[in-house]
């Protein structure tokens, strides 16, 4: 066999690969397009599904919801502005305020303060009598060391209410 009996098939051979790469040019064109018209496709239909859920939202909105929230916006922005208002008037009557803020918060910090336990009541009564016998002059014991300290507890003992803040006040 000699080089002029491979030519005719070499040849044939080149014309089918270049047939070959024609259709796969061919083939990948015609998938790009098909890939470029199917997302074209999808967003349009995305685009007609989100304007039919707006249009029928605002509808919704417009029947229901719109006289109620912009009465609502109205109130709170009047609540903003009068809130402003009440923050600059107490900021520039801040001295005459405090004592009564003062009164007011101790007193509700007392509402959460649990009472002496009558355990305690009756160790700071024994405290208070050893602490007079001491200052007598009577031997108390092994030290007779009479020390001015109260009775350290956790917990702290009621304030008395003020005046106007009691849960049993009229007016």
């Amino acid at each position: 066999m000699t080089i002029f009996q491979l030519a005719p098939a070499l040849e044939a051979v080149e014309t089918a690969l270049t047939w070959g790469a024609k259709a796969y040019a061919l083939g990948s064109e015609i998938f790009t397009i098909s890939a470029i018209l199917w997302c074209i496709n999808f967003l349009a239909n995305a685009i007609q599904k989100v304007y039919a859920a707006g249009y029928h939202f605002g509808r919704f909105y417009r029947a229901y919801l719109h006289q109620h929230l912009v009465k609502l916006s109205a109130l709170i922005i009047l609540l903003c502005i009068l809130a402003f208002e009440g923050a600059v008037i107490a900021y520039k009557n801040r001295h005459r305020l405090s004592p009564a803020v003062d009164t007011f918060r101790n007193w509700l910090s007392s509402q959460f303060a649990s009472a002496y336990s009558h355990y305690e009541q009756h160790c700071q009564q024994a405290d208070a009598f050893l602490f007079r016998l001491c200052w007598a002059g009577l031997p108390i014991g092994p030290s007779n060391q009479c020390k001015p300290e109260p009775r350290r507890t956790d917990r702290v003992q009621r304030a008395t209410v003020p005046v106007g803040f009691g849960p049993d006040r009229r007016r």
